[in-house]
């Protein structure tokens, strides 16, 4: 009987060693990282599932795949090279040396379950078999049931971390996209949210790498980032994206915050921005890589309820221009096919980059994760082209950075100077900023292109109240520039050669004229005895006397300038335009339903009736001499002769600005919408010419490039967008 109950305990305790031997609990531990747990051999694809391999084992791995008819699943660690193969019936030694023969590994048996084969040894019981390297040890056993696996998934991908675990069951679903669900994930805090909702409106459709964070979540991943500005003032998380090479994060903020001021108090900087819209600031860090090193200035800049921050100031202006004309995710249906189609439309996190494309949900103490497949297609040289066309063809979004006063549109695409409110010059080119000059107070009038010394050497002339300027096309001013002004200006200065001596003429707010030399001496002043001059100096040479014209609502007169008195006076009633045409002046002026020419002595002549008209605006170019008219609903096109070359139905109430095009590349007219901010091109027939509404105000200038297509230059609060259209 003694013997006996000593014979049942060690049978007892042979059997439980061999369970545990075998027992996948006892073989894999903290020292695998990580263990792939096959369980559906059918849907496993190694593209599909992140998880590597030994390579001791790929070749073997490639074959059970292949051979897996009686097998109910396969688990292989990713550091070490072990691997445990479940039958779902016993293995026996000929099933065993068959199975791994397929695989090129002939094995030699040492005693009933034990085995060696090329760099391998292994050994089998029942439906367990266990093959490691010569020298490979088990793993340290950690604490749990971490084989609570859902073996109805595809496969299962079990992380082990100080003595801890966390199960990721992973499912192939139809259309290569593959979810996982990871139970106790070390991510304690998160939320789902909509963020195509939230961020659609904001970010611009031409990003690449969008990853959204939602912004609790992130705080698990970031102590950085808990302990700075953006997790203050983010409501409800961010979007880190790649834009043309640059990295840019937008966020939104909780109502009644204000981004920037809370950086401005955090640095103690008092930012020449009242209102808060925009900075820039040097050692702040909102992430532990953003930015990436703390030498780096980052630009932040306001657009409504979300804020942008990049250390790039190019691409932070850059994506705000963007958001105040639309190119954004949401305007962009197959953008938003690509970012969000087919994925969880609630997350904790959401990645797409054209190498991977991914979410993560936070749900109590289970992260859902679900990845979409991509396969990285052929280039054909037809894609490649239709790349360049793009590329050719993208528009150009200028930062101001104030209201646009004027601006003059150069040669070639993005090459534009312009003229903004405060007194700031600035020169685009291939739409950056070349350079910028700041002038002493608020401008007035409008950019002139002008040969100053007769030279053909041109130059940009441009007026504030206190100075003229004259600036070469490097940003430089001329000899004697700028003027500093007696009297403050009201328009634009004149500039004129005569008799071998170059001028400028300047209308000043006592209602004066003002004659300044290239040394900035004023040289006379003639009193006009207007009211108030509404436009600037014209300067001309009539009968060998040089004449200077002023205006305003209801006469206009005319000053021998060598003599400095009165040449000649007479009235005009209501806004008249001038041109000078073969030494003589001319104005145009619209009153009581007639359209008037006057000439340089007062004599009217009667050029065409248009009931409630209103001249718009008058263009004389070597090309193109053209008065533009409004009545009702219709814009007329006359030449200077009264004559009617074109009439266009208006299809809108206001109609701001009109520019007009003739030239090698035919005629077109562009009008601006004043209500709905839109600028549309027509034929002077009236034929709509634009398919679709382009973002403009207050002014738009048409010109072309050399392929052919439009550029359309215009103004979008503070920003210049040139848009390029086929």
């Amino acid at each position: 009987g003694v013997i006996s109950l000593f014979w049942i305990g060690y049978v007892s305790l042979d059997l439980i060693d061999k369970k545990d031997q075998f027992s996948p609990l006892y073989i894999f531990g903290n020292e695998d990282g990580r263990v792939l747990v096959v369980n559906r051999f059918d849907e496993y694809s190694p593209t599909k599932i992140d998880f590597e391999i030994p390579s001791d084992f790929t070749t073997l791995f490639q074959s059970i795949l292949s051979e897996n008819e009686r097998l109910k699943y396969l688990i292989v660690s990713e550091k070490k090279t072990q691997l445990l193969l479940e039958r779902k019936d016993n293995w026996s030694k000929s099933l065993v040396a068959s199975f791994l023969k397929r695989a090129g590994i002939q094995v030699d048996f040492d005693s009933r379950h034990s085995f060696a084969g090329g760099k391998f040894k292994g050994e089998f019981n029942h439906t367990a078999l266990y093959l490691t390297t010569a020298n490979g040890e088990k793993s340290e056993h950690v604490p749990g049931k971490w084989m609570d696996v859902d073996f109805k998934s595809t496969a299962s991908i079990v992380s082990f971390r100080n003595n801890s675990f966390s199960i990721a069951d992973i499912y192939a679903k139809p259309n290569d996209i593959v979810e996982y669900i990871t139970k106790g994930s070390s991510i304690k805090k998160g939320n789902q949210v909509g963020d195509q909702d939230l961020f659609a409106t904001a970010i611009p459709n031409s990003c690449t790498d969008y990853h959204f964070y939602e912004k609790e979540f992130y705080s698990c991943y970031d102590k950085i980032y808990v302990k700075g500005p953006l997790y203050q003032w983010a409501e409800t998380g961010f979007v880190e994206f790649n834009y043309k090479g640059e990295r840019v994060l937008v966020s939104d903020f909780i109502a009644g915050q204000n981004p920037v001021l809370m950086l401005n108090d955090l640095v103690n900087d008092e930012t020449d921005d009242s209102e808060g819209l925009e900075g820039h600031y040097s050692g702040i860090q909102l992430l532990k890589n953003f930015p990436e090193t703390s030498t780096e200035k980052l630009y932040v800049k306001l657009m409504d309820d979300f804020v942008a921050v990049s250390t790039s100031k190019s691409a932070c202006e850059q994506v705000v221009a963007d958001y105040k004309l639309g190119n954004t995710i949401a305007m962009d249906k197959q953008k938003i096919q690509t970012v969000f189609h087919g994925m969880p439309q609630k997350v904790s996190e959401r990645f797409v980059s054209e190498a991977a494309v991914y979410s993560k949900s936070k749900y109590r103490n289970t992260l859902l994760e679900t990845r979409l497949i991509l396969e990285s297609p052929e280039v054909q040289e037809g894609d490649i082209e239709e790349v360049q066309v793009a590329e050719e063809s993208s528009n150009f979004s200028m930062f101001v950075g104030g209201t646009v006063k004027d601006f003059m549109v150069l040669n070639g695409e993005g090459n534009v100077l312009s003229l903004s409110n405060s007194g700031t010059i600035q020169l685009f080119s291939g739409g950056k900023t070349a350079w910028k000059k700041s002038m002493n107070g608020e401008t007035v009038g409008s950019i002139q292109l002008v040969d100053l010394l007769g030279n053909g050497e041109k130059s940009y002339l441009c007026t504030s109240k206190q100075e003229v300027h004259c600036l070469d096309k490097n940003g430089n001013e001329l000899s004697g520039f700028p003027i500093q002004l007696s009297s403050k200006a009201v328009q634009s200065a004149t500039n004129y050669r005569w008799k071998g001596v170059c001028c400028i003429a300047v209308p000043t707010e006592n209602n004066d004229i003002d004659v300044y030399d290239l040394k900035g001496k004023k040289v006379s002043s003639i009193k006009t005895g207007l009211s108030k001059i509404t436009d600037k100096v014209d300067v001309w040479v009539s009968q060998k006397i040089l004449l200077a014209g002023v205006k305003d609502d209801k006469q206009y007169v005319m000053f021998n300038i060598d003599k400095r008195k009165e040449h000649r006076r007479f009235p005009i009633e209501g806004k008249s335009y001038s041109i000078k045409t073969r030494n003589e002046l001319k104005q145009f002026v619209l009153t009581k339903n007639q359209l008037l020419l006057l000439d340089q002595k007062g004599n009217k002549t009667n050029l065409q009736r248009l009931d409630n008209g209103e001249v718009l605006s008058l263009l004389d170019e070597s090309s193109l001499q053209s008065i533009q008219v409004k009545t009702k609903d219709e814009l007329h096109l006359l030449n200077f002769q009264g004559n009617e070359y074109g009439t266009i139905h208006i299809p809108f109430s206001e109609l701001d600005y009109v520019d007009v095009y003739n030239g090698r590349f035919g005629n077109y007219v562009l009008l601006v919408d004043g209500l709905g901010n839109n600028v549309y091109i027509y034929k002077p027939n009236g034929e709509k010419v634009s398919k679709k509404a382009l973002e403009g105000m207050n002014m738009a200038k048409l010109s072309f490039n050399n392929s052919g297509n439009f550029l359309i230059t215009t103004i979008v609060d503070d920003y210049i967008i040139q848009y390029v259209e086929k």
